[in-house]
C-alpha cells in the first residue's frame, strides 16, 4: 500500500512538473509575441552613426534623436502610417492610386519618396534625383551598396556592416543593433541623404504592412 501511494504520489509530481514546464514555455511565447498598446519596448542602439533610441508601443513609434521627437502611428483604413511632430500630423505614407508607394511632408508635397519594384529580391527608393537599390532575401537579411544588414537569432537584433566591395561577407562582423524595423526598413532607416521623417516612416511602413518589394518580417 505505501509503495501504491508512493508511486500515485511521484507521479502527481511529474506531471505538475510537466505542467508547469509547458506553462512557462507558452506563457514566455506569448509575452514575446503579445503587441498590446499598454507596452512599451525600447530600442538603442538603433543607427550605426547616431545615438538615437526608438520607443515601439504596439504599431506605434516614438523616434527620440536628439531635441527632436518623432511620431509614427499606424492607420488600417486606408493602410497608411501618419508622421507627427509634438501632436501634429506633417506627412504621411500610403499607396497611390498608380500602386507606388510614397511618403510625403505635408510643406513639400512635390518632393516624395518612393519605394518600387521590378524584380525579383530588389527594390528601389527614389529621392529628388537619387535612386537607392537594395536586394533581400527570404531570412530577412538585406544589403545595399553601402551595407549589408543580417538579421541574428535574437528577435529584432541584427547585425549591421559597411561593405567595402560587391561580395557579401560570409561572415558579418558589423555593429549589433536593436531594430523595431525589417532589414529592407533598416537599410532605408540609415540613408542619411533622405530626410529623417519620410526614411523613418518609410522603414516603418515596409515593416508593419506586407509589400512584395521589401522582403518579409521574421522575429
Amino acid at each position: 500500500m505505501k509503495r501504491l501511494i508512493i508511486c500515485i504520489l511521484s507521479f502527481l509530481f511529474l506531471c505538475g512538473c510537466g505542467y508547469n514546464s509547458r506553462s512557462e514555455e507558452e506563457e514566455v511565447e506569448l509575452y514575446e509575441n503579445m503587441d498590446t498598446a499598454d507596452q512599451t519596448r525600447h530600442y538603442r542602439p538603433v543607427h550605426l552613426n547616431e545615438d538615437w533610441m526608438i520607443a515601439q508601443a504596439a504599431k506605434r513609434l516614438t523616434l527620440r534623436a536628439g531635441s527632436d521627437r518623432l511620431q509614427l502611428a499606424v492607420r488600417y483604413d486606408p493602410d497608411e502610417v501618419v508622421i507627427r511632430k509634438l501632436g501634429v500630423t506633417v506627412g504621411r505614407v500610403k499607396t497611390l492610386e498608380d500602386a507606388s508607394l510614397a511618403a510625403w511632408l505635408d510643406s513639400d508635397v512635390e518632393h516624395k519618396l518612393v519605394l518600387s519594384c521590378s524584380m525579383a529580391h530588389e527594390s528601389s527608393v527614389s529621392w529628388k534625383d537619387s535612386e537607392y537599390i537594395y536586394h533581400y532575401d527570404e531570412k530577412n537579411n538585406a544589403w545595399s551598396s553601402g551595407l549589408e544588414v543580417r538579421k541574428l537569432q535574437s528577435r529584432r537584433l541584427y547585425s549591421v556592416a559597411v561593405r567595402t566591395d560587391d561580395k557579401r561577407k560570409d561572415v558579418c562582423d558589423g555593429v549589433e543593433l536593436e531594430s523595431p524595423f525589417s532589414a529592407v526598413g533598416l537599410l532605408i532607416f540609415h540613408e542619411d541623404a533622405i530626410p529623417l521623417e519620410l526614411r523613418t516612416a518609410m522603414a516603418w511602413y515596409v515593416t508593419v504592412f506586407p509589400t512584395e518589394c521589401a522582403g518579409s518580417l521574421s522575429n
